[in-house]
């Protein structure tokens, strides 16, 4: 009987000594487990003899750190108001793009719409040739439009939609052009104009992604990115995408300031010991 249990308790030690070996060789590629003095390598050492299993060794990442934003002094600016920057070219654009203006055509070329739309508006508009041909459209393709009392823009989306064209405003103009890269500009938006600090940026481009032109983001084979360098969001999009964010953030910025700032949540109440040896229930502190 003697021999029978120190031959099964050899066996009991060294089974152990190969599951020990065995998870050394496992993690023999984790980075400084080699060491002697590893905690690591003695947690696991620890673990394998005690029967415990293979560690978790997955990295922890602690959350992103919220970095207060101090809110500028002076004007809001135009793209949180809606008016015009009058030390921007662009905004002074924009500003006439969004007049109103009677269109009627009829199988006119795209060419002579457009120069309408120049003359009557007092602004440069210039086909980008180049980009056309790459779509096999021609300044000659015959446009038919017949609206009263619309805004240009809208008027030149109208026209540019059918053909997947778009517009940008570059260089104190207005380039009709491809929905590509070429149609993309960057523009920058100071977002501590709206928010306290950092910590609803993820949510933002949640919201972005899904709402702003949701087909035009590189995530979903789209040519429109964003980034945020400190507060200032970038944008690189064509004109319709920066509208459509300008529209979001002004939304935005009309919450009580109170409801963008992370309060804490009072902890759920549980059951302590009474005076009288009952049970009770802890109300959390306000």
């Amino acid at each position: 009987m003697q021999l029978f249990i120190r031959s099964v308790k050899g066996l009991a030690r060294g089974i152990l000594l190969l599951g020990a070996i065995g998870t050394i060789g496992v993690l023999s590629a984790v980075p400084n487990f080699g060491s002697a003095t590893s905690p690591m390598k003695m947690s696991v050492l620890a673990q394998g003899m005690m029967g415990g299993g293979m560690p978790d060794i997955a990295p922890k990442y602690s959350k992103e750190q919220i970095i207060p934003w101090e809110k500028p002094t002076g004007p809001v600016p135009s793209w949180l108001d809606g008016k015009e920057d009058a030390n921007k070219s662009e905004e002074k654009i924009r500003a006439t793009l969004n007049e109103r203006v009677d269109l009627e055509f009829n199988a006119a070329a795209l060419s002579t719409v457009m120069a309408f739309i120049s003359a009557k508006m007092d602004i440069p508009i210039i086909l980008d040739e180049m980009a056309l041909e790459e779509e096999s459209i021609t300044p000659d393709e015959p446009i038919t439009i017949n609206r009263n009392g619309v805004k240009v823009r809208d008027a030149i989306l109208q026209v540019l939609d059918p053909m997947q064209l778009t517009y940008k405003i570059d260089l104190e103009g207005v380039f009709i052009t491809t929905r590509n890269a070429r149609a993309n500009k960057v523009r920058c938006y100071d977002l501590s104009h709206i928010f306290p600090d950092n910590g609803l940026i993820p949510e933002l481009f949640s919201a972005m992604e899904s709402m702003v032109t949701p087909d035009g983001w590189q995530q979903v084979g789209g040519n429109s990115s964003m980034t945020t360098v400190g507060s200032i969001l970038l944008v690189n999009a064509p004109e319709e995408t920066q509208l459509a964010t300008e529209r979001l953030l002004r939304e935005i910025s009309k919450q009580t300031p109170a409801n963008m700032k992370p309060r804490a949540v009072p902890e759920k109440a549980v059951s302590k010991p009474n005076e009288n040896g009952g049970v009770g229930i802890a109300q959390p502190p306000f």
